[in-house]
């Protein structure tokens, strides 16, 4: 709490231009920032897009993969994977 103090007692000192100038600056920062976030949400809304189509293709594959394992297996042997 004392730090915002101190942060407020340090833009009183400021003349009306250095003050404007560091609050506008320090709000494009906070923008880019704000951007930022939000194309890194995109992307971790892409990358889970890929993952759930990764996981279907998985299940899909394995299934394919056992029944090729069942048609080539010799009559009446089981696998029990």
């Amino acid at each position: 709490m004392s730090n915002f103090k101190e942060l407020i007692d340090h833009y009183k000192t400021l003349s009306n231009d250095d003050l404007i100038e560091k609050l506008v600056l320090k709000n494009a920062k906070l923008l880019a920032k704000d951007k930022e976030i939000e194309r890194l949400g995109s992307e971790i809304t892409r990358l889970e897009e890929v993952d759930k189509g990764h996981q279907k293709l998985n299940g899909e594959l394995s299934l394919e993969l056992n029944n090729i394992k069942k048609s080539q297996q010799p009559e009446g042997v089981t696998n029990e994977n």
